[in-house]
C-alpha cells in the first residue's frame, strides 16, 4: 500500500509571514511548487499559500472584467 510519507515532499518551500506576494509569486515560479508553506520569523507554521491563492489575489474577477475586452488591441 502506497502511503504519504511515500510521496510528501519532505523539504517545503518556504515563505515568510511577512513577504509580498511578488516574492511569493518568484518562489513559486522559481522553485517550479505549487504551494509555500508560510512561517514566522521564528519558524513557527502559519499556513499554506498555493499557486491558486495567488491566481485569485492578482486576476481580475468577473466584475471587473464585465464589458471590456480580454486582449489589449483587440478589435472586437
Amino acid at each position: 500500500m502506497l502511503l504519504v510519507e511515500d510521496v510528501m515532499n519532505a523539504n517545503p518551500e518556504v515563505i515568510r509571514l511577512g513577504a509580498t506576494v511578488r516574492d511569493a509569486a518568484d518562489r513559486v515560479r522559481e522553485s517550479r511548487c505549487s504551494d509555500l508553506m508560510v512561517i514566522t520569523d521564528d519558524g513557527a507554521f502559519v499556513g499554506v499559500l498555493s499557486e491558486g491563492d495567488l491566481l485569485r489575489r492578482v486576476l481580475p474577477t468577473f466584475a471587473e472584467l464585465a464589458g471590456k475586452q480580454l486582449a489589449e488591441g483587440s478589435s472586437e
